[in-house]
């Protein structure tokens, strides 16, 4: 079904019949494929255009134990909510018109409009005055809520500083929970690793490699509310590390890690960390990267995290699938040269 404007009977109407009075500057007249921009709130009720700001609020802890905290915001797109129409004299220009008188008369009476409450109080007001709108639902929108949000959501007149009510936009669930996990920052932390030799930071080949993130985010909480109070929540877990570099032992130079390791010190013994890597070459290969004095090895720590989301009208976790967090580094490699003697 496709886009519809105030209800079932005007939209017939208005399918057929022009305005009679030239539409205000800038804008075209209004039918059933009307597609006017609608003039900005002057306050901040979320909304922009066709789309809705959403207040975010992520938060978690970092490896180590730190919690993090931090705030934004992200546009989500509604399935339906108010849309400009007309200007006051435009509309009382089009419902006194005689074209409109005339048309009418050939609708049958089930059909015919019935003119909005309070009309001629606006009747001389121009596009600087303010206008009226009318609910309006995406092309696709499942026609029961559509003809529930109609019915809820009458055409009225928004004076030029009232802004449109946040609440009149819908928007999905899922739809909430998808932009807030896409949009979520999270700490990403510096790439450490042992042995990391004095001046260079180099590693050993055929060595084992502590790797670890200090202070990247190991947990992640993101909760997105709308101006009108519904909100979700999106709890996010991370699956698996992987670690990929040129040069170390694994399948397509990868290693995979179950967390983001564990910060190597000088009491530590080797079954201390929960992610290493072996260089089998190095770096003398690879290029000197800009700002350094020896070649590197790129280092690549992907962090794959899983989430499910709940809502203002579920507590049951809904899957959300995986995200992606990359942080680099640039991991100098060295052989240590050994001389045998007899």
């Amino acid at each position: 079904m496709t886009a519809v404007l105030v209800t079932l009977s005007a939209a017939l109407l208005l399918a057929a019949v022009p305005a009679a009075a030239a539409p205000s500057e800038g804008r075209k007249p209004c039918g059933r494929e009307c597609d006017f921009d609608a003039p900005p709130p002057t306050t901040d009720t979320g909304l922009d255009g066709e789309e809705i700001w959403a207040s975010l609020d992520v938060s978690g802890q970092v490896t180590g134990g730190a919690q993090y905290r931090s705030a934004g915001r992200v546009k989500v797109v509604p399935r339906c909510w108010y849309r400009w129409w007309y200007t006051g004299a435009e509309y009382a220009a089009f419902w006194e018109g005689e074209a409109n008188q005339k048309a009418m008369a050939q609708v049958p009476h089930r059909y015919r409009a019935q003119a909005l409450p309070g009309y001629q109080e606006h009747a001389l007001k121009g596009a600087e005055d303010g206008g009226w709108y009318g609910p309006w639902c995406r092309e696709g929108v499942d026609g029961e809520f559509l003809l529930s949000y109609l019915d809820t959501h009458p055409p009225r007149f928004f004076e030029a500083n009232e802004p449109r009510p946040a609440a009149a936009a819908e928007v999905e669930p899922r739809v909430l929970a998808e932009a807030a996990y896409e949009a979520m920052e999270l700490p990403r932390g510096t790439v450490r690793w042992n042995p990391s030799v004095e001046g260079s930071g180099a590693t050993v080949v055929n060595m084992a490699t502590w790797v670890w993130v200090e202070g990247a985010a190991s947990t992640a909480t993101v909760r997105a509310t709308l101006p009108s109070g519904p909100w979700v929540q999106v709890e996010a877990v991370i699956e698996r590390v992987e670690v990929t570099a040129p040069g170390i032992v694994g399948s397509d130079d990868t290693v995979r890690c179950d967390d983001l390791g564990v910060p190597w010190t000088p009491d530590a013994d080797d079954a201390g960390t929960t992610c290493e890597v072996v260089f089998e070459r190095s770096s003398a290969n690879q290029p000197v990267k800009h700002g350094r004095e020896h070649p590197t090895a790129t280092m690549v720590v992907t962090t794959v995290w899983s989430a499910s989301w709940t809502s203002w009208l579920d507590a049951t976790p809904v899957d959300l699938g995986e995200q992606t967090t990359t942080v680099p580094a640039e991991v100098p490699v060295g052989e240590i040269q050994t001389v045998v003697t007899r």
